[in-house]
């Protein structure tokens, strides 16, 4: 695969940005028309949404990373240090997923 690296070091960044474009947008859509006062049980719709959206995201990227990272095309055609260095940004696209869209379990939504 030709662009196997550039694929393997831009994918899980380009899906925390989709959610992060994903996440805010529903936060700020929800806010502007009040889901913050309609509840679903003990939470708001908006929290339960935004901590839905949340998992999905988290869910996909560490999918698509896993995916991404094992297919034989992709780890044959690099070096062992230049997946690596694909390995690690995954996990650092994974943890910065979780570090800063966890703020809608406690923080106040508008």
């Amino acid at each position: 695969m030709r662009y196997a690296l550039a694929i393997a070091l831009l994918l899980p960044f380009t899906g925390w940005s989709l959610g992060f474009l994903l996440l805010y947008g529903a936060q700020a859509t929800g806010c502007s028309l009040g889901w913050q006062d309609m509840a679903i049980g003990p939470i708001s719709s908006l929290r339960a949404l935004l901590i839905l959206l949340f998992a999905a995201t988290t869910i996909i990227i560490a999918t698509t990373v896993f995916v991404a990272l094992s297919a034989e095309k992709i780890s044959s055609s690099m070096s062992g240090t230049m997946l690596a260095v694909a390995r690690y940004t995954a996990g650092a696209a994974l943890f910065s997923t979780a570090y800063v869209f966890s703020g809608i379990l406690w923080l106040d939504l508008c």
